[in-house]
């Protein structure tokens, strides 16, 4: 098998591409563009980090509202648990089972509630910097062309 030839010049494009790099070089703009991606980097790592550091806040507050709310629904277990077999009549124990079944549920909606607020105070934190790298990415996109 044979290679193809490659042709003998190069086409115009490229030539002019080749020209306009060149210049590019001599005239020192990929020396700040280089420069340039550098900052630009940098930046991006520096909003990482912020963002990580907001994520890693977050799931703290998370943890701790979960180890809260889980030590609140076992103190409440073991007093109605009490409460029952310290009853004196067996609609007495399904009152007090009732009533405790229903803050039980209204506990734990209470809490989804405010899971739901935490994760999404989370999320949006954690993505504050991220979006402002977007931007700034957008906005030198659109000021060089």
């Amino acid at each position: 098998m044979s290679k193809p030839k490659a042709p003998e010049t190069a086409p115009p494009s490229a030539e002019a591409d080749r020209k306009s790099g060149v210049e590019a070089l001599k005239s020192g703009v990929a020396a700040n563009g280089f420069e340039n991606v550098v900052e630009f980097t940098k930046d991006n790592v520096a909003a990482y980090k912020k963002s990580t550091s907001a994520a890693g806040k977050g799931l703290e507050t998370l943890n701790a509202e979960m180890q809260t709310y889980s030590k609140q629904l076992i103190e409440g277990s073991i007093e109605a648990t009490r409460a029952i077999m310290e009853s004196s009549s067996f609609y007495e124990a399904i009152e007090l089972q009732t009533h405790f079944v229903k803050s039980a549920l209204e506990a734990y909606a209470n809490q989804l509630t405010k899971i739901s607020e935490l994760s999404t105070a989370m999320a949006r934190d954690s993505l504050v910097p991220i979006q402002e790298r977007v931007d700034a990415f957008v906005e030198a996109v659109q000021r060089e062309h």
